[in-house]
Formats: structure tokens, C-alpha cells, sequence
């Protein structure tokens, strides 16, 4: 289930053009406080 549809927060932030071409070269990208503990279920 979405965070959305739990009544939780959707993530923060916006991924910036540097993360996505980031994500894009090495098929990943660390965004720090991008989720919660909840939602990475800490």
C-alpha cells in the first residue's frame, strides 16, 4: 500500500535534473530524507 493510501505523506522533495541524469548513467540515485523510517519500515 501507497503512503497516499494509508493517509501517510507522499515522499519530499523533487528530484532534481542532476539526480535523474545521475539515475540514468548508473541505474540509481541516494536521496537523502527522501523517505521516512516508517516507510522504509525501520
Amino acid at each position: 500500500m501507497y503512503p497516499s493510501e494509508r493517509g501517510g505523506v507522499m515522499a519530499k522533495g523533487i528530484i532534481t535534473d542532476n539526480e535523474v541524469r545521475s539515475y540514468r548513467e548508473n541505474g540509481y540515485v541516494l536521496v537523502k530524507g527522501m523517505l521516512d523510517a516508517n516507510e522504509i519500515g525501520l
